[in-house]
């Protein structure tokens, strides 16, 4: 889950990346597909075709991730 896509983030020996189809993507950013692909469509987040379907890369979906700041980081 996006515990898992976090610490992606942080490892750099991956040989083989992880893509998401759109559906998983968006359910993975907690947001509507339809979202997901108004993002692509404004190239905020990139994608790959692989057949037919389009694929979202691990790493690509870790950047829309922000950590959200505590009262303890001010």
């Amino acid at each position: 889950g996006l515990s898992t896509l976090v610490n992606y983030a942080s490892r750099s020996d991956s040989q083989v990346e992880q893509m998401f189809s759109l559906d998983s993507a968006a359910e993975l950013l907690d947001i509507s597909t339809r979202t997901l692909r108004r993002l692509i469509r404004d190239k905020s987040i990139p994608t790959y075709r692989v057949g037919k379907n389009l694929r979202i890369t691990q790493r690509d979906l870790s950047v829309l991730i922000k950590p959200q700041l505590t009262l303890d980081d001010y």
